[in-house]
């Protein structure tokens, strides 16, 4: 999760001014069983090679004073809704 959290205070925070929360869970809290598959050291290897580079690239962006990424696009109204809708539904899920 490291990378996410880079790249989100590099595409939203830097150029918007935006506090960036990340927040992850464990997979075993998940009943989904495709989430309780062990991490392979090449999963794992891969995942440091992201965050490596996406804590380069906001460093980058830092010391540029700018991000490099481009700006979010906005957000249609049906898109949020969509968005709205799936959130609900996953908090009421028994």
């Amino acid at each position: 999760m490291p990378f996410q959290h880079a790249d989100a205070i590099r595409t939203l925070g830097v150029p918007l001014g935006v506090d960036v929360d990340t927040v992850g869970v464990e997979p075993h809290w998940s009943p989904e069983a495709g989430l309780h598959q062990p991490v392979a050291p090449g999963t794992y290897l891969q995942e440091l090679r992201s965050a490596i580079r996406s804590m380069r690239a906001l460093h980058d962006a830092l010391s540029d004073g700018r991000a490099r990424a481009a700006q979010p696009a906005p957000v249609s109204a049906t898109a949020a809704r969509n968005a709205s809708e799936r959130c609900s539904k996953l908090r009421n899920r028994p």
